[in-house]
């Protein structure tokens, strides 16, 4: 399967990317737009989730690297751990008036999860 612009961007620490703060921003947006208006993927989980899931998984990963980096890298990767925070954030604060995603917080807080695939698919 094709990489997305989000992972692009996420795994290339090689430069700052100028628009990455309104990449985070927009998929924000959209992950409460998708949990208000019950949007799910095709094997039937919430999209907002999927959208959680993705950031969370991209924090996991730039942490487990982050040590091995060199100094320019490691602050871009810590930068982007930051960032990424808020849709993690957004998707547990919904998760309180939206039953979809009742499984958000103990997800979206582990320091690891399952398989891609349990992200379910668009």
């Amino acid at each position: 399967m094709g990489r997305h612009v989000f992972e692009l961007f996420v795994d290339d620490l090689s430069k700052e990317i100028p628009l990455f703060d309104v990449l985070v921003h927009g998929l924000t947006g959209v992950l409460r737009a998708a949990a208000r208006s019950g949007v799910e993927t095709g094997d039937g989980r919430p999209f907002a989730l999927k959208l959680a899931l993705r950031a969370r998984r991209a924090q996991l990963d730039l942490e487990a690297v982050l040590r091995s980096l060199p100094e320019p890298q490691a602050e871009r990767a810590r930068r982007r751990v930051a960032l990424l925070k808020d849709p993690i954030d957004v998707a547990i604060a919904l998760a309180a008036t939206h039953p979809a995603l009742a499984e958000a917080p103990v997800l979206l807080t582990a320091s690891s999860l399952p398989d891609d695939d349990r992200d379910g698919e668009a």
